[in-house]
């Protein structure tokens, strides 16, 4: 596909972007932002013919705030509203809710052209066909994601910024409906989303299988929360770490798999936004 110069000023977002993806978290924008200052935009944005923004929203916003009056892009053709919601899908980096929000924009088209409703809970040809959108991922998993859009969407948004785990909101449905009026209303006041969480899901639960993402988010989390204070006393508690694995052995594997991570967020972040 050719690529092409176009003036930032010409180009509109996708009507269906605040509706299904909203804005990045702050941190990933800054992330985003410094890496465009630093490398320039790694991958074309594309659009339609009309100027309407397919792929790239994140980067035009950034370059815009940057003053940059034209960005490499790629016209795209034919059906551009299935193009939106499966590029924005097979994303990587991309939270559960975004994921759910266009399972369920994509299900919606495919029953506008077939004039069948789509029931995305039936294992069928269309359900393949999102399983390896999303990296040939199972049933359930997929279901799970679905579950999210059942929740009030202050929650939604809680997990959307990763400041509360897939598996924690997941278990909030079961809750009473006083319970989880409550965690909306704090939520709304900009408590902690996982203390709100934790403080009510009291009863001893089976835990779900926890999903990798959910596991590489806490630990960014971790890292946001702790590394400074850790760096400031390094002398004070080195030796003190009494795992199972030798400290030292453990780091080395933290450290490879940490640089390795700081190599494919940088790339994501600047390429596929």
């Amino acid at each position: 596909m050719q690529i092409i110069k176009i003036r930032i000023a010409n180009l509109r977002p996708h009507p269906c972007q605040d509706e299904i993806f909203g804005d990045l978290s702050a941190g990933e924008y800054a992330a985003l932002k410094q890496d465009i200052r630093l490398h320039g935009i790694r991958q074309p944005i594309e659009v339609t013919s009309e100027g309407i923004i397919v792929d790239g929203h994140h980067r035009v916003r950034a370059l815009r705030e940057q003053g940059i009056e034209e960005v490499d892009a790629i016209v795209v053709e034919g059906d551009t509203e299935v193009r939106f919601a499966t590029a924005n899908l097979a994303r990587r980096h991309a939270d559960p809710v975004t994921k759910a929000r266009s399972i369920q924009h994509l299900a919606k088209i495919e029953s506008r052209r077939t004039g069948i409703r789509i029931d995305l809970h039936e294992n069928g040809p269309f359900r393949e066909r999102l399983a390896s959108l999303l990296g040939n991922t199972s049933g359930r998993t997929i279901d799970r994601y679905l579950q999210l859009l059942r929740l009030e969407r202050e929650i939604q948004d809680a997990v959307s910024s990763g400041q509360l785990p897939m598996t924690k909101a997941l278990k909030i449905e079961s809750l009473p409906k006083a319970d989880r009026k409550a965690i909306v209303e704090r939520l709304k006041k900009k408590e902690p989303p996982r203390k709100v969480v934790e403080d009510y899901l009291r009863l001893p639960q089976v835990e779900e299988e926890v999903l990798p993402e959910d596991r590489y988010r806490e630990l960014c989390q971790f890292f946001e929360a702790s590394l400074d204070d850790l760096a400031l006393h390094t002398q004070l508690i080195v030796g003190s770490a009494d795992t199972k694995t030798p400290a030292p052995q453990l780091l080395a594997r933290a450290a490879a798999f940490c640089a390795q991570m700081q190599h494919l967020e940088l790339q994501v972040q600047g390429g596929t936004m």
